[in-house]
């Protein structure tokens, strides 16, 4: 085995001598002039030349030995220095890598890539993952490089579905073929203290002026930010960007949205400040502080930084089983997406609280939220509960002629399990809503799903949930001094069918 090795690298090697002598005698026809650039490659050359030769003599060596065992601790000192001098992060400048790094493996399923992760607390997730590699490197006889790595994470979604109620619980069946979701994620690690993330995805809504979705499909920014620090050597650090801020976490493994992330879940230009430190195998905390200027505001001419909030967690481990507990805190849950955007389209609707600049004008309501999962081997049980502090003024969201203090429950388990040794899971789940008409949240979801790994690196999901819309009697306004028109509940259920098929790297 060891003879193979040094074979290979004597190939590589040649590959790399043979490259440079291409690349001199190219220099040498089509830019005479540059003396400079052909005395530095050939000084490369005869490095390689001399490294070949020694990996020539190693090869001849253990050629005349039966027993590998028999290798002097001089040569296999020599051995190491060698594959340690031709590793790729130092000797091919900045590394462009697609995820998991090299020597560290994925789940058969993409679960653990960086684009499969959650959106919330995403920074703190590269932080412990470039741990793991940090420690990766060290227990390997590697330095951290000292170029920058590019980590490149991405997916492709795509999905049949089958819907009885097409709209806002309207008698209308619709049965489609979409493109759902593409994302290319780009971590940079620039040096052992920073790290940067840019996130593009492409939208798959209608166009405003044509039926034909392909006349939109453009791609933005989904997300883009730096952190400052090393969980390796310092347990506190920084972001600073656009990103999902520490409020919730909204993980599920269903195919629909849980109603707690439509809530609750809010992005913005921020910066956050934290803390995470484990300090056994067995007790891990994280906190976070966040402050961004967001656009829900006491008047018009308030533009200082005026959302704020907070994030605890404490992770609990054993062999067999493991709890994670947290809880979060923000000053105006109005600059939630949900709370933002709507969805209710249409002439004089309220759209959210985004629908225009007189819209934003409120005094802020603080948000809540409480979540906890329990891990036991291959079952998991989730739950998660987002709600206002307090009622919104009956003029600014209303719920049946009383100010709305809208709140969201999601619940969801899991079982883990191999078919034909492919990874598969079955999932139930429940949400329900309060006070959340005026958001277009249904009242009630029963949901279930079934997922499977046929190919590596992609995920295979079949999922069937059924809504139940608020009663026909319920009526809910936002923004009522300005004349927006009422949003009814309808009474009615419906039910869709999902199927998606995924690719990740």
């Amino acid at each position: 085995m060891l003879s193979n090795k040094y074979k290979l690298t004597v190939i590589m090697a040649g590959f790399f001598w043979l490259s440079l002598l291409g690349n001199v005698a190219l220099a040498d026809e089509t830019s005479p002039s540059n003396d400079d650039e052909i005395r530095r490659l050939a000084q490369k050359t005869q490095i390689l030349e001399s490294e070949l030769q020694r990996v020539q003599n190693q090869v001849a060596t253990l050629r005349r030995q039966s027993n590998p065992d028999h290798l002097s601790p001089t040569e296999i000192a020599n051995h190491q220095s060698l594959v340690t001098s031709l590793h790729p992060f130092f000797i091919i400048g900045t590394p462009v890598v697609s995820s998991p790094y090299i020597g560290i493996n994925s789940e058969f399923n993409a679960s653990d890539l960086i684009v499969n992760q959650p959106y919330v607390n995403e920074d703190l997730y590269l932080l412990q993952q470039r741990k793991r590699i940090y420690n990766y490197l060290i227990e390997n006889g590697h330095s951290f490089p000292a170029t920058p790595v590019v980590n490149l994470s991405g997916k492709v979604e795509s999905q049949i579905y089958h819907t009885s109620h097409f709209g806002t619980f309207q008698n209308n069946s619709a049965t489609d073929i979409n493109l759902t979701g593409i994302e290319l994620d780009t971590e940079i690690l620039v040096n052992q203290w920073v790290t940067g993330l840019i996130a593009f995805v492409y939208d798959n809504t209608p166009p405003d002026m044509s039926p034909r979705r392909i006349d939109n499909s453009h791609v933005f920014l989904e997300r883009g930010f730096l952190t400052i620090g090393n969980l390796a050597k310092f347990p506190l650090y920084a972001t600073m960007g656009q990103f999902y801020v520490p409020f919730g976490q909204y993980s599920s493994s269903m195919i629909s949205d849980p109603f707690t992330k439509i809530l609750g879940r809010t992005k913005a230009r921020a910066l956050e400040l934290a803390f995470s430190k484990q300090f056994n195998d067995e007790n891990n905390l994280n906190l976070s502080t966040f402050v961004f200027r967001g656009p829900s505001r006491t008047s018009i001419d308030n533009n200082g930084l005026r959302n704020y909030g907070a994030n605890a967690e404490y992770i609990f481990t054993k062999p067999k089983w493991n709890i994670d507990i947290a809880g979060s805190y923000i000053r105006s849950i109005a600059d939630s997406i949900g709370m933002q955007h709507n969805d209710n389209d249409g002439t004089n609707n309220f759209e959210g609280f985004a629908t225009n600049n007189n819209t934003e004008i409120l005094n802020p309501v603080s948000g809540l939220d409480a979540r906890g999962t329990l891990s036991i081997e291959a079952f998991s049980v989730t739950g998660e509960y987002v709600t206002a502090s307090r009622s919104f003024s009956q003029t600014v969201l209303s719920f049946n002629g009383q100010g709305a203090k809208p709140s969201a429950f999601h619940v969801e388990a899991e079982y883990k399990f191999n078919v034909l040794e492919k990874p598969s899971a079955v999932i139930i789940g429940y949400d329900q809503s309060k006070d959340a008409l005026g958001l277009l949240i249904p009242k009630k979801r029963y949901i279930a799903t079934v997922s499977t790994s046929i190919w590596k690196y992609t995920i295979e999901s079949l999922e069937f949930r059924h809504d139940i819309d608020y009663s026909a009697t319920d009526v809910a306004q936002g923004q009522s001094g300005l004349g927006f028109n009422p949003i009814n509940g309808t009474g009615k259920s419906g039910n869709t069918i999902t199927l998606q098929v995924g690719l990740y790297f």
